[in-house]
């Protein structure tokens, strides 16, 4: 405890002597007392002593024992021999208390030597001397020092090769390449090192060519094989960065037999196979082989994931191969990393548009507009306004509206060869953007028509008649949100009338409903009622009358109906299914009813018989705003009877006269009917078509419009020609209140005496 107490006090003298006086007397000592007793040798400048001890007792390591090492090479004034025993010191005993201390001492020591070698090197120009300080300022991280101190002495010796040497390597080891070249290229002679510093300092200026000239020579004067590898290495890169391809091959080949995993060669080549792809990739693309250059980029791709390639093979599927849908994955990778290129956001916006992924188009084309790019701001905002009349929703109808019309003044402004184009189609976008939103509702079927030959009494039988929509919805009624929201629902009052006349018998049918009447758990609710007549000619009048409630959710309505006939009663169901894909409008309805029909034509009353009626309507929108209609209708009635319709009616041309607001267009008309059992008052073939060609001008007022419809065509199967003619007038009072009226009369021998149809509507919203 006592000598434990003498050396915490540093009073090493006192401690020796005791230590040596328990030796003598043979008294065991532990190891910790032993290693402080070589610890005070070394504080009393017995060196030799130290080390005997250190040697007879052979010390565990400890950082005690690295600490006393560490003094002791400061003692002999081996500087470097000390740093390499701290670093031992740091690296197994980073915690040790004393460290910052024994780190200072060795700076003190070996500035005190700096100062000292520089003083032998002032007085008598020892190149020998020079080293010694450039090698402790070196380790002291004082390389200024060091290259100062070389200048110095090239002052005094303006000639000495040596240490122009030194100094180079100064410059290199410091990140001063020009430097050093321009000492190197100054010396007259080069020997090893001279070539040594230049092949390593143009290799890796990139001067691969030129290093190609030293490294050959100094591989073959390597001191080690690990130094050999090293510049072969080297050599090996600097053959393959000057497109010497087959002695850098050769060269990696023989490298790696000796090192197999050589992680450095093997992933540059590897990222060389994976270039060479993308250099075909390129070349291909440059010379338009389409084919061959997406084969070579998707190549080089699926093993680079390289975002610039994702956009190049993007833009070969959208300029190119016009394949939309694969160019979206590409850019949408490419945008991940770079997402403030707006050209490329706007390229994948536009193939979103094509594939009539028209949400997700127009979210991109929004962001566009508000990043206010010059470039893309016109065509950002009429596709984005495109883009939300294609969604079929009210709300996106009226932000397209609103888009259109800022869009058209802006343009307006600033007219030039570039914009003058798309004036033309922002007008007339927005012409479609300022009508009412409306989706067609066929909510006339064909005719259904015959059924037994027996007559009945009339109190006993339910007559009921389907007539077809003969005048089509126009472009303003192509788009109607089912999906609506309760704040949006308001309740509309609707009475309208249709007829149906001909010869034998003028048909009325009045309707008076509430629309929207209740809105409750998300479903909407409707009532509807009709009286009905037939006026016969040569039979005496017969009416009836039908109640109609109706349920709708999002596209799905179903509804329920009681229908009379004199004494008669019918319950029929239907389900209607009206779903949107893209340009596609559906409309799907189907019901069953247990009852007895009439024909149009009505001049006899068929027999009780029950049927099923499936229809389908469709219209197809196009990029011009045109639209293709298609319907199909059938019906399968108990006693075997089928009734089949179908029409076809396909925009050929269309044109707008702006300065009259006039509408032009030509419509080709196919219909096709097919009945198991012919009428029984007139003998007509099981099967009639005709073909049409309708010329409809429309005259658009500031509340409405006149549309006139002039047909004219030929049935091949009966051989004859048709003709027919329709007006369709609507005119809105105000925002809640609108009329309607459309007409029609078709002349042919399936309707021989000539047939007319018209409807008058008054609807009413508040």
């Amino acid at each position: 405890l006592k000598l434990n107490i003498i050396y915490n006090e540093k009073k090493f003298k006192e401690f020796i002597d005791i230590y040596e006086k328990l030796t003598t007397l043979k008294i065991p000592l532990n190891e910790k007392l032993h290693l402080k007793a070589a610890v005070s040798y070394a504080n009393i400048n017995e060196l030799h002593k130290s080390r005997l001890l250190m040697k007879i007792k052979e010390f565990k390591q400890s950082a005690e024992l690295l600490d006393l090492k560490i003094i002791l090479a400061l003692k002999e004034i081996d500087i470097d021999k000390a740093r390499k025993l701290y670093s031992t010191l740091n690296k197994e005993f980073p915690f040790y208390k004393k460290k910052k201390i024994l780190l200072t001492q060795i700076d003190e020591a070996a500035l005190h030597e700096a100062k000292k070698i520089k003083k032998d090197i002032s007085k008598k120009g020892s190149f020998k001397a020079l080293n010694e300080y450039v090698y402790l300022q070196s380790t002291r991280k004082k390389p200024y020092l060091a290259i100062k101190a070389v200048k110095d002495f090239l002052k005094k010796n303006k000639n000495h090769r040596n240490a122009k040497l030194l100094l180079a390597k100064l410059y290199y080891w410091n990140d001063k390449p020009d430097k050093a070249l321009f000492i190197l290229n100054s010396l007259k002679k080069h020997d090893t090192q001279t070539d040594t510093l230049l092949a390593n300092i143009l290799y890796e200026k990139g001067k691969y060519e030129k290093a190609l000239k030293y490294l050959s020579k100094i591989t073959k004067t390597a001191k080690s094989e690990k130094e050999k590898y090293f510049l072969q290495k080297r050599e090996a890169f600097s053959y393959a960065f000057s497109d010497q391809e087959d002695k850098a091959q050769k060269l990696f080949k023989k490298l790696l037999k000796k090192s197999p995993k050589d992680k450095e060669i093997l992933n540059f080549l590897k990222e060389k196979k994976k270039q060479s792809l993308l250099k075909k990739a390129v070349e291909y693309h440059k010379k338009k082989d389409i084919s061959n250059a997406l084969h070579y980029y998707k190549a080089y791709f699926e093993q680079n994931s390289d975002p610039k390639v994702a956009k190049s093979i993007a833009q070969i599927y959208y300029f190119d191969q016009k394949e939309y849908k694969k160019a979206i994955k590409f850019f949408k990778i490419y945008l991940l990393s770079n997402p403030n290129d707006n050209l490329t956001a706007f390229q994948l916006a536009t193939s979103l548009e094509k594939i009539k992924e028209y949400k997700k188009a127009s979210e991109i084309f929004h962001k566009i507009i508000k990043n206010q790019d010059q470039k893309l701001y016109y065509l950002s905002s009429y596709h984005y306004a495109y883009s939300l009349l294609q969604m079929q929703n009210d709300k996106e109808w009226v932000e397209a509206r609103k888009v259109l019309k800022r869009l058209s003044k802006d343009l307006q402004k600033n007219i030039n060869k570039k914009t003058k184009e798309l004036i033309v189609h922002v007008n007339s976008l927005l012409k479609l953007a300022l009508g009412p939103v409306q989706k067609p509702t066929y909510y006339k079927d064909i005719v259904l028509t015959e059924g037994a030959g027996k007559l009945l009494n009339k109190a006993d039988v339910f007559s009921y008649v389907d007539i077809a929509n003969a005048t089509k919805p126009t472009l303003k009624m192509l788009l109607h949100n089912w999906e609506m929201k309760k704040e949006d629902i308001k309740p509309r009052l609707g009475f309208s009338m249709d007829y149906v006349g001909d010869s034998s018998v003028n048909y009325f049918n009045y309707y008076a409903g509430i629309e929207d009447i209740a809105f409750i758990g998300g479903v909407r609710y409707s009532a509807k009622v009709s009286k009905f007549y037939f006026n016969f000619k040569e039979k005496s009048k017969t009416d009836g009358e039908t109640f109609l409630i109706t349920a709708k959710k999002g596209r799905m309505s179903v509804s329920a109906g009681v229908e009379k006939f004199e004494k008669f009663y019918v319950f029929t169901p239907k389900i209607t299914w009206s779903p949107v894909y893209g340009s596609h409008s559906f409309y799907i309805d189907m019901y069953y009813r247990n009852g007895s029909f009439a024909n149009y034509k009505s001049c006899m009353i068929e027999n009780k018989t029950s049927v099923v009626h499936a229809g389908i309507y469709d219209q197809i929108l196009f990029e011009d705003m045109s639209f293709m209609e298609f319907m199909i209708s059938l019906n399968a009635y108990k006693d075997k009877n089928k009734n089949l319709y179908a029409l076809l009616n396909y925009p050929l041309f269309s044109f707008t006269d702006t300065k009259f607001d006039i509408e032009h267009k030509v419509i080709f008309n196919e219909n096709f009917e097919y009945n198991s059992k012919t009428d029984l008052c007139y003998d007509l073939s099981k099967t009639y078509e005709s073909s049409y060609i309708k010329y409809q001008p429309r005259f658009n007022f500031k509340n409405g419009y006149l549309q006139l419809s002039i047909g004219s065509g030929y049935s091949f199967k009966s051989s004859e020609s048709i003709n027919s003619f329709a007006l369709k007038a609507q005119y809105t009072i105000s925002d809640l209140a609108a009329l309607e009226l459309n007409c029609e009369r078709v002349q042919s021998s399936f309707t021989p005496d000539g047939m007319n149809y018209c409807t008058f509507i008054v609807s009413q919203t508040w």
